[in-house]
């Protein structure tokens, strides 16, 4: 499966490298977006694609825990035992036994950086929008050759030499 995640990832790169590199703004925007997606298939891929993986542990004893919160509160053994620090002793879990819980697991920390991600690439995308359209306004194009009414005219040499 992940070969196959890298090779959407490797089309998204291109597509959004190919689009960043028109002179028209709204493709260049476009291809923005989809670079953002390329980053966030690329830290998706690189944290491990595992099938069926639970994203919190399982009660002692293997059954999941279906309580509510009235139920939590009133229950005074928690549903997952705790894991001491290195170098505490804990008896409740065994080392193998926490291993294995712990491997199964998934990875919090790839959707952590997402999510992060996500967020930065909506809010850069928001502001880049807004530009555009200011930029729209006052100049009339979206065509970025067109854009050059603060540079001045290159000067011609003298037609008589």
């Amino acid at each position: 499966m992940e070969p196959i995640f890298c090779v959407v990832v490797g089309l998204f790169y291109a597509a959004s490298i190919y689009l960043m590199l028109s002179p028209q703004l709204v493709r260049i925007l476009l291809g923005i977006s989809i670079f953002g997606n390329a980053v966030n298939l690329t830290i998706f891929t690189a944290g491990r694609l595992t099938e069926a993986a639970p994203p919190v542990l399982a009660a002692p004893g293997g059954q999941e825990v279906e309580a509510s919160h009235a139920d939590a509160v009133t229950d005074p053994t928690p549903a997952v035992e705790p894991i001491a620090p290195i170098g505490l002793a804990l008896d409740p879990l065994p080392e193998a036994a926490a291993a294995g819980a712990f491997a199964a697991t998934a990875n919090p920390l790839p959707q952590a950086l997402i999510l992060t991600a996500i967020v930065i690439a909506f809010s850069f995308f928001a502001f880049l929008l807004v530009l555009t359209f200011r930029a729209y306004q006052a100049l009339g194009t979206d065509a970025i050759d067109a854009m050059r009414v603060a540079e001045p005219e290159a000067a011609r040499p003298p037609a008589g030499y």
